[in-house]
């Protein structure tokens, strides 16, 4: 991960590394992390107070107030260990166990990390999460959903039913109302393409777009808009895209098949969200209309 904390101060963690710049990146420098420790993410709230935290056997939270070069390990739990962190502000603050759905949760502190309350549903971890201001926020891990009272409850967001995998991993907020995500798959009779959501209204009604399917691309796993035109997606060891028109002219709210056709057989498919849920949709097909 990499962090700015306003135009020079930034920081980005590779392991048992944290590397700094005080020049808006034109030079790096290390810092290590404290012993027999490594960083699987990071949180910098500004130029001084950062956190990391580690899974394993010596894992924890850590806190630095002075740019990294001093951490106190802030918790420690025997049988979770967190692999990410998200700090909305000094006090508010949100960590995730990612073996879910066997055994993760997500764990709320509202003192700086000095507490933590875990909450064990397998549908509160989170792949990504930003907040607008300490009441109204968002997350995403297979789903995406909204909080307006800090995080205390979450409500689930409905995206576009497709023909394969209509979830999201990753997000990137431009303001309130424009949000762009990745995750979700179309899939083609020749091949799966991955798309890019777009919602203009804060999460009220999503729409994607579907990139050029010469590029070629399975599904998306990153995405970083800097404004509502200029934006990047990628995919780990693949081609990245790059758009400055805010991407596809057409945003798709979902995609029917017009032939009429009749099943030839009885289907039933996965349901969703999971139903530990209050309720589910299922998807099914039948061999009359």
């Amino acid at each position: 991960r990499i962090i700015f904390c306003g135009k020079d101060t930034g920081y980005c963690n590779s392991y048992d590394t944290l590397f700094k710049t005080t020049n808006a990146g034109e030079n790096w420098f290390s810092i290590p992390f404290p012993f027999l420790t490594f960083a699987d993410d990071m949180c910098a709230l500004n130029k001084d107070t950062l956190w990391f935290v580690m899974s394993g056997m010596f894992g924890g939270i850590f806190r630095s107030t002075n740019g990294g070069y001093n951490w106190i390990n802030q918790y420690i739990e025997a049988t979770h260990y967190p692999d990410k962190i998200y700090m909305v502000n000094k006090n508010l603050g949100f960590i995730r166990d990612g073996d879910a759905p066997f055994g993760g949760y997500i764990g709320r502190t509202t003192d700086g990390g000095f507490n933590w309350t875990l909450n064990t549903n397998v549908d509160t971890t989170f792949s990504d999460m930003y907040f607008l201001d300490s009441l109204t926020g968002y997350k995403c891990d297979l789903n995406i959903q909204k909080t307006t009272d800090g995080g205390l409850t979450w409500q689930w967001q409905i995206l576009p039913q497709l023909n394969y995998a209509n979830i999201m991993y990753k997000f990137s907020f431009i303001n309130k109302d424009t949000i762009f995500g990745v995750g979700g798959i179309y899939s083609y009779p020749s091949a799966d393409r991955g798309l890019i959501y777009k919602t203009t209204n804060g999460g009220v009604n999503w729409g994607y777009q579907i990139p050029d399917t010469s590029f070629g691309i399975y599904n998306l796993w990153y995405i970083d808009f800097v404004n509502k035109f200029k934006g990047w997606v990628f995919r780990p060891s693949n081609i990245n895209l790059y758009t400055d028109t805010g991407g596809d002219t057409t945003l798709y709210t979902s995609i029917r098949r017009n032939d009429k056709q009749i099943a030839d057989e009885f289907i039933l498919h996965q349901n969703y969200p999971n139903p530990f849920n209050q309720s589910t949709v299922i998807k099914y097909e039948i061999q009359k209309p």
